[in-house]
């Protein structure tokens, strides 16, 4: 089939536009997503003793320009950079940077070291932190002591433990 010019400009002009509307529709789609305040209330969990490094950038060898301790309820904002979110806390008179590996949208309850069982039919990973690299495998049966427990982790004196894999313990004396 042979076009003429005027229908070949017309195709292009066409396919231009189609291009240039769903361009439209991507960026105020983007803009209409992104919210002024990409905040969220957060917990710390990490172990008792221990604490979270707060970095003046986003990098493990940023200045620590202070720390938070476990339970800690802080602000961050959702825009994560190289792992680290931009958190707002009080104490702290410029912006800080806090690990992903120790924030928790659930908010932790403290057990005091119960006795907590390991309920599986395989074994399960106790891990350095929430999803993080496995420190050891538990067996069915094992005992852990749980500082803080939320819906989805606990902090055990293993490491953090999906909750789902373990069950109370009731002490008999």
């Amino acid at each position: 089939m042979i076009h003429n010019n005027t229908t070949t400009k017309k195709r292009v002009v066409t396919i231009l536009c189609c291009v240039i509307l769903t361009a439209l529709v991507l960026v105020f789609n983007f803009c209409a997503c992104a919210k002024s305040d990409d905040t969220l209330t957060v917990w710390i969990l990490c172990k008792p003793g221990d604490y979270v490094n707060v970095r003046a950038t986003p990098s493990t060898n940023a200045e620590q320009i202070g720390y938070l301790d476990p339970c800690d309820e802080i602000t961050i904002d959702v825009n994560a950079k190289n792992g680290f979110f931009p958190i707002t806390y009080p104490t702290f008179e410029r912006e800080g940077y806090v690990s992903c590996r120790y924030v928790s949208t659930e908010k932790p309850e403290w057990k005091n070291g119960q006795v907590y069982s390991v309920s599986s039919n395989s074994r399960v990973a106790a891990r350095r932190w929430m999803d993080g690299p496995r420190v050891s495998w538990l067996v069915n049966g094992t005992e852990v002591q749980v500082f803080y427990y939320t819906p989805t982790w606990c902090v055990t004196n293993r490491g953090f433990i999906k909750t789902e894999y373990l069950e109370y313990a009731e002490v008999v004396e």
